[in-house]
């Protein structure tokens, strides 16, 4: 059984693989979007850092 932030609870066969292998999952959307704005500002700052290195 997974369980949304909203209360919610569906099943899927993730879940199944989750209870065999003991994973808790519990990212939340607004983590997500958090992890993928921090992901591309790191990203971006390598590019710059590549294309304009500092010795």
């Amino acid at each position: 059984m997974i369980r949304s932030d909203r209360c919610g609870e569906y099943e899927s066969s993730f879940a199944e693989i989750y209870l065999e292998y003991g994973i808790i999952h519990q990212i939340t959307i607004h983590t997500h979007l958090n992890l993928m704005k921090l992901l591309t500002k790191k990203k971006l700052n390598f590019e710059e850092n590549v294309e304009h290195p500092t010795y």
